[in-house]
Order: structure tokens, then C-alpha cells, then sequence
């Protein structure tokens, strides 16, 4: 709440060549006067009954209101007595002096104007500070929750991180297991293809030497077969009781051969 500032006050004098008026005299002339509130100018134009402000001083006039400041009562006597003083002449182009009670009543409005405009500024700003901390509250909240979700969401992908590393890690190794197999294997292929190609070989050099034997022996039955056409030839033509020892000479057989002929 903005206070309101003191209106400047002239000099107080509770002093006065004039001699006071008797209090007990107004008492029967003076009209009713509030008794709460601020002194006013009112008041003391009540407390003064019609009589000549010049005639009293403050102390007189407090004694008949029963309340307010002695300086506040001297203002406003020093106001009454300022509208009963003459006016002076006004001096060709000077200006005159505000009236004091128009000075008043135009400080009045305009503080109760400028009170009004700051207490309802003061409100809407103050509506204002509790929406934007309301809404600090809210982004603070929303913010926390974010954080939260943030954390969640690390923790989450930490542990996808270490299952899928050892996911990657368990693929690593079944790929080093299957490479080894492979090797072993493509080891193994490679010792039976060299085995294969060796019996391949093999066979074919015992194919070679079958057939070198085969052709010896053909060769040997085919001259064996020429020789005995000849000796059959010799003997067609020769008589059969021709000695076994011609046909050895014509044809030199081993003892068996021999036999085999004799026979």
C-alpha cells in the first residue's frame, strides 16, 4: 500500500498577538463535528462557529474539536484566515497566486488519480508475477519430468548398449568358431583331395603297369602262338615221325615245352 505523502504545511504559531477566544463561549454556537477521522478544513470552519480565525489560535480550536494535531488544525486556520485577507492588487502583467483551496482540491485529485492508477498497476502487476510463476512452476515441473524421462530413457539405452555389445559379442565369437570349422574343414578337404589325387595316381600307374603287363604277356602269347603255328606248319608238313630233336632244333623249347609236345 503507497502512502500518502504529508501536502507541505505553512509555519505553525501557537503563538498569537490576538487573544484567544473563550472555548466555553462557542460551545452553545459551534455545530455538531465528527469525531473520527482527518482533520478537515470543515472541522475547523465548525469549531469556529462563524467567528473571526483571526481571533483564536489552535490550542483554542483542539479544545472544541477533541482530536487532531495541532499542526494540522494551525494549516487549516492558516487557510480560513488566507480567504478573509484582502486581495491585493494585481500589478499589470503579473499573475496572481493559485488559490490555495483549488491548489488543494487539484492535489487531491490528481494524488487519488495517481494512487488509483498505481495501486491498479501494482495489482495487474502483481497478477502478472503470479501467472509467470505459475508458469516458472509449470516449466519447473516440466522440466523435472523431462530430466526423469532423459534418465529413463539413458538407462534404457545403456542397456540396450551392453545387449547389443554382447550380442555382438556372442556373433563375434560364433563367427570365429565357424571360421576355425571352416579352416578344419577346408584343412580336411584339402588332405583328401591330395589323398584322392594320390590314389588317383596310383591307380593309374597300376593301370599303366597292368596294361604294360597285359601287352608284355599279349605280346609274349602272340609269339608263343606264331611259334607253335610254325612248328604245326613243320610238322603238317614234314612226317610225323620226324625226331623230337628236329623240332628243338627249328623250335628251342624249355624241358616243359618239350614235355608238353612229346606228350
Amino acid at each position: 500500500m503507497i502512502t500518502s505523502p504529508n501536502p507541505p504545511t505553512q509555519p505553525t504559531s501557537t503563538t498569537s498577538a490576538v487573544t484567544p477566544v473563550d472555548s466555553a463561549a462557542w460551545s452553545s454556537e459551534s455545530t455538531s463535528i465528527i469525531s473520527t477521522g482527518p482533520i478537515t478544513i470543515d472541522d475547523v470552519r465548525l469549531a469556529l462557529g462563524g467567528h473571526d480565525p483571526m481571533g483564536t489560535n489552535a490550542g483554542a480550536l483542539r479544545v472544541i474539536i477533541g482530536r487532531g494535531s495541532m499542526q494540522t488544525i494551525q494549516k487549516h486556520l492558516g487557510t480560513l484566515r488566507a480567504e478573509l485577507a484582502p486581495a491585493a492588487a494585481v500589478e499589470p502583467g503579473s499573475v496572481p497566486p493559485a488559490p490555495v483551496d483549488a491548489v488543494q482540491q487539484i492535489w487531491a485529485a490528481a494524488f487519488n488519480i495517481a494512487q488509483s492508477t498505481t495501486l491498479h498497476r501494482i495489482d495487474m502487476l502483481v497478477g502478472l508475477r503470479d501467472a509467470a510463476l505459475a508458469v516458472v512452476q509449470t516449466q519447473s515441473q516440466d522440466l523435472t519430468a523431462f530430466a526423469a524421462n532423459i534418465d529413463f530413457l539413458t538407462d534404457e539405452l545403456s542397456k540396450a548398449d551392453s545387449a547389443q555389445l554382447a550380442h555382438l559379442v556372442e556373433i563375434e565369437k560364433s563367427r570365429e568358431l565357424e571360421q576355425k570349422n571352416a579352416n578344419a574343414a577346408l584343412e580336411q578337404l584339402e588332405a583328401l583331395q591330395k589323398e584322392h589325387d594320390q590314389l588317383k595316381h596310383q591307380a593309374q600307374l597300376d593301370e599303366r603297369d597292368r596294361l604294360t603287363e597285359r601287352l608284355s604277356q599279349q605280346s609274349t602269347i602272340d609269339r608263343l602262338v606264331n611259334q607253335l603255328s610254325e612248328v604245326k606248319s613243320l610238322l603238317h608238313t614234314r612226317n610225323a615221325q620226324t625226331p623230337i630233336n628236329v623240332i628243338k632244333q627249328i623250335l628251342p623249347l624249355n624241358a616243359d615245352s618239350t614235355v608238353n609236345l612229346a606228350q
